[in-house]
């Protein structure tokens, strides 16, 4: 893993020892609920970019943890 706190989706499936699938779909139920249940991501390029999570919302999820609130800002690395 980088010094990056945002992890892509194979790197959170990894992390997380789980299947990419299952993470596509928890943040697909997090879009879907409007927040309430499932895995916060950000898709910061658009419709056709990849989504990323942050490492401290894979931990709340492990944790059986509702997800934060609030925005963090996707910065990338120039």
């Amino acid at each position: 893993m980088s010094d990056s706190p945002w992890m892509d989706l194979q790197e959170a499936a990894r992390f997380m020892r789980r299947h990419l699938r299952f993470v596509q779909q928890k943040c697909l139920e997090y879009d879907r609920s409007g927040g309430k249940t499932g895995l916060k991501n950000t898709q910061p390029t658009g419709e056709d970019g990849k989504r990323f999570v942050h490492v401290d919302d894979v931990n709340r999820w492990m944790e059986r943890q509702p997800p934060s609130r609030g925005n963090r800002r996707f910065r990338v690395a120039s």
